[in-house]
């Protein structure tokens, strides 16, 4: 999918003009919540799985577990705040907006890549001398490089005009005008 910048400015003026017209719906906080959640329970998870934890624990799977969870939580905090800014976005612009679209698909896929180089390497690591290591190589090495690959993708589309209004949610939503 193609998008100019005349169809971003186009957006950015009718979403400026939505929200000035219709209330701003908080979200909930499991709407908000879950697929942070979810990701988090993933990286919990997966290193037992992977590691096939059956009755020893190891010193380096607990690790693995640990820091996995961890780099999980902050990242859910990030996900859990952007949730939560486009959920307060009222569903008929959402669901037309070619803008919120694009980005939806991008989460999406860079997602995808993510659970697909984390299954990778559990699987690598279960198989490797260097065991929980690798694993925590791979995934926190994944996290962070496909972050700066996100934000460097989704910065080719200058989407100030989306931000600023993003912001101005926000300020309404915790009280301002």
């Amino acid at each position: 999918m193609t998008i100019t910048h005349k169809t971003i400015k186009e957006e950015a003026a009718e979403f400026k003009s939505v929200l000035f017209n219709n209330e701003i719906e908080i979200p909930s906080f499991m709407s908000c919540a879950w697929p942070a959640m979810a990701l988090m329970m993933w990286l919990i998870l997966w290193p037992v799985i992977a590691f096939q934890m059956k009755g020893n624990i190891y010193t380096g799977t607990l690790m693995a577990i640990g820091i996995s969870g961890f780099a999980g939580f902050l990242f859910s905090i990030a996900f859990f705040n952007a949730r939560s800014l486009y959920l307060a976005i009222p569903p008929n612009f959402r669901n037309k907006s070619k803008v919120l679209n694009l980005l939806r698909c991008k989460v999406k896929i860079y997602l995808l890549i993510f659970f697909v180089m984390n299954i990778l390497g559990g699987c690598w690591a279960e198989n490797s001398e260097a065991g929980a290591m690798l694993y925590l190589f791979v995934t926190i090495g994944a996290m962070v490089i496909l972050a700066f690959v996100f934000a460097a993708d989704i910065s080719r589309y200058r989407l100030s005009a989306f931000t600023s209004v993003l912001e101005l949610i926000k300020s309404r939503k915790q009280g301002g005008e």
